[in-house]
């Protein structure tokens, strides 16, 4: 099942060079050992979002660039899956009992 993908970027401070601009975030996803797909973005937030992406293994990556398109800190990146749909439902089942006494 197809399902959309959003990068959150866990950002820290970091110094630079007085004069430098900070511009936007640019981000990818990429299949794990597949280079058939690739998809990248820029966004001036700190999230990206990207889909509908079929079942299969991905990795992302992000990072952010100044204002001249140069690198600003360490690019980071994660691997995650999307699961084939399984046709399922959920039925609620016995999860614990209570008992109150009067």
């Amino acid at each position: 099942m197809a399902q959309m993908a959003t990068l959150v970027v866990t950002t820290v401070p970091s110094i630079f060079p007085a004069g430098t601009e900070a511009g936007e975030w640019r981000f990818s996803v990429s299949g794990l050992g597949d280079n058939t797909f690739f998809e990248e973005l820029l966004s001036a937030a700190s999230t990206g979002r990207f889909g509908p992406l079929e079942a299969g293994d991905y990795i992302a990556h992000a990072v952010r660039l100044s204002v001249t398109g140069e690198l600003l800190g360490v690019e980071v990146g994660a691997e995650f899956s999307i699961a084939e749909d399984e046709q399922t439902i959920t039925i609620d089942t016995a999860g614990g009992l209570s008992v109150t006494l009067a």
